[in-house]
């Protein structure tokens, strides 16, 4: 499916006067009527938070909740970033994309559902506009344009275009092939148009044609005043003005009455960091109307709408921020093929260490545990293991876990042991007085020590060569 992004079109109708009979008010020209929920309804952009216990793989934290950002339609491609409901559509968050599919029978124009058998504006096809014509709105019947005539008015000549016979003429009155006599008129009667000597009260005869000058577009304000017709418009006399009113989405821009709504505006959507990427719901603007903090409306949406260096065009850094709007903070960023926050070691049997961020932004590297004196590797990765690494100085002080047992020979004989991590010292005191002790290393190495003569268990810890046991 192709991937969009989404705006809600936001229609409303623009009313602007003809210069017969003085003007009806505002122009009508420019923004939609809903401006208000277009610039408030945003997406609430929140960064990723804590989540307890962590996210499983393949989802991320926001706002304390393990989403799916390649699913989820309130977070679609980052935290926050919502798929806003499409008019006649359903919407849908497809590989962290904001997607919509049009109901049945409609067709996606530009991010609108329409239908193109019906719609003037998108008539068989999106962007096919049917031509306005004299007197009659423009019509789409089976994705064919058509028209319909105005009340009042009737297409008497085929070879004519649009609506061009007037019902209230006396050369038509009623109907098309409905003439007058001489010296008659045509009136709007209660039981129809009807030739007659003389024009009822409250109407004004204009070439024989009795009307109401107020509402009458063939004469609109007085006699011969027709109503012309405005591209992409409807038209209404109304206390002897014309007036007209933009169809579908077309605007107004330029304030220009006799060229009428001229143009289709394109969408626009808030835009608070200024990076000209858009999040939330869009409306269309005419270009001088558009609010501050919005742009026109983007395909792919921002994550952060707070921050200008956060975007879809931004380039990813090992931060801890999702820079460029992927749904992943950090994620082309790997150690060993570890991601930032997975394990690290320097070697095999080697503690781990955690995948970070440099301090400059450019890359993953290994943050390594400190030295395990015990274990045979090179765990700090400072290219020395063990006894041989200045770090394990402190195992001298550090032996622990003595015991001491007294033997069953009944002369007094002990045998007393300490350990620190894999070392372990063995000292004795035999039945006859005779010391002897043993160091066995790490690597299973026994080496002979020569400890004093010991009368307590408290003697253990200075009864050794310390040159013969050393972590």
């Amino acid at each position: 499916m192709r991937a969009l992004s989404l705006g809600l079109t936001l229609l409303a109708g623009c009313t602007i006067a003809s210069d017969f009979g003085g003007y009806s008010g505002a122009d009508g020209g420019g923004s939609d009527a809903s401006v208000d929920l277009a610039v408030d309804a945003g997406a609430d952009m929140r960064m990723p938070g804590a989540c307890e216990p962590a996210c499983d793989a393949g989802r991320t934290c926001c706002d304390g909740s393990c989403v799916d950002l390649s699913t989820d339609g309130a977070n679609c491609g980052g935290c926050g970033a919502v798929c806003p409901d499409v008019a006649n559509a359903e919407s849908a968050c497809v590989e962290g994309e904001c997607t919509f599919r049009c109901d049945e029978g409609l067709t996606d124009c530009e991010g609108e559902c329409l239908d193109t058998a019906a719609n003037p504006d998108h008539c068989g096809a999106c962007g096919n506009t049917c031509p306005d014509a004299p007197f009659a709105d423009r019509t789409c019947v089976g994705g064919t344009c058509d028209i319909a005539c105005f009340d009042g008015f009737a297409d008497c000549d085929p070879g004519a275009e649009g609506c061009e016979s007037f019902l209230g003429s006396p050369t038509s009155c009623g109907g098309c092939d409905e003439a007058c006599g001489a010296g008659e008129v045509c009136a709007d009667l209660e039981t129809g148009r009807q030739c007659t000597a003389t024009c009822p009260p409250g109407t004004t005869g204009c070439d024989g044609a009795c009307v109401d000058t107020q509402t009458s577009l063939a004469h609109c304000g007085g006699c011969g005043r027709a109503c012309p017709t405005r591209p992409n418009t409807t038209v209404e006399c109304a206390a002897g003005t014309c007036t007209y009113a933009c169809t579908g989405a077309f605007r107004n821009c330029d304030d220009e009455f006799a060229n009428g709504c001229e143009v289709e505006p394109a969408f626009y959507a808030r835009d608070r960091d200024g990076d000209l990427f858009t999040v939330g719901l869009a409306a269309r603007f005419c270009p001088d109307d558009v609010p501050d903090g919005f742009s026109e409306r983007t395909e792919k949406p921002d994550c952060n709408d707070e921050n200008p260096a956060i975007n879809p065009d931004a380039t990813e850094e090992c931060d801890g921020i999702d820079n460029d709007c992927t749904g992943g903070a950090d994620d082309p960023f790997r150690f060993m093929g570890a991601p930032v926050g997975g394990t690290c070691r320097c070697g095999v049997g080697a503690a781990p260490g955690e995948v970070v961020c440099a301090d400059d932004g450019s890359e993953a590297i290994c943050d390594y545990p400190a030295e395990v004196c015990t274990n045979g590797a090179d765990d700090d990765c400072d290219g020395a293991r063990d006894d041989a690494d200045s770090d394990c100085d402190r195992c001298l002080s550090d032996w622990a876990s003595w015991s001491c047992t007294v033997s069953s020979l009944g002369t007094g004989g002990r045998t007393c042991i300490a350990r620190c991590g894999a070392y372990v010292l063995q000292m004795s005191v035999s039945s006859l007085g005779a010391p002897s002790g043993s160091c066995t290393t790490p690597s299973g190495t026994r080496l002979a020590c020569r400890p004093r003569m010991m009368a307590t268990c408290a003697d253990c810890e200075a009864a050794f060569d310390a040159g013969c046991c050393e972590p």
